[in-house]
């Protein structure tokens, strides 16, 4: 996956501030369920935003992922199409971005290296 993942580095994402672990725990609702804040904020950088987009889908797909709890949280396809509603034209391969969450997510050392630019998260992003 890292070879076809590194064959395929979208070059024209937007680049901005990013999370690097947005997710649902990250995130503080009010008892209206109005947003409050997004904590956790160590794994941030200067990159593709895309990276909280692919993470937040990737992490809310039930197919992906062996439990088969019940969620009241959307799936991520949900998720991209309000992204999508939100700020139209998205620049870059959500796909890509997807995909890059997955590979990252199987172990921690990989994950942080990865949102935090130490070494992989420039070369698969291809900007320094």
């Amino acid at each position: 996956m890292k070879q076809l993942l590194l064959e395929n580095i979208p070059h024209d994402a937007r680049i901005a501030v990013y999370h690097g672990d947005f997710q649902w725990s990250n995130l503080l609702y009010s008892r209206k369920a109005e947003l409050l804040a997004v904590i956790d904020w160590e794994l941030c950088g200067i990159g593709p935003t895309l990276n909280d987009l692919g993470w937040i889908c990737a992490f809310s797909d039930p197919e992906a992922w062996a439990h088969t709890q019940p969620t009241r949280m959307p799936h991520g396809d949900e998720l991209e199409a309000w992204y999508r509603e939100g700020y139209g034209e998205v620049e870059g391969n959500v796909r890509w971005f997807k995909a890059l969450a997955v590979a990252n997510s199987g172990s921690s050392a990989a994950s942080t290296s990865c949102c935090t630019g130490g070494g992989s998260a420039m070369t698969l992003t291809g900007r320094r």
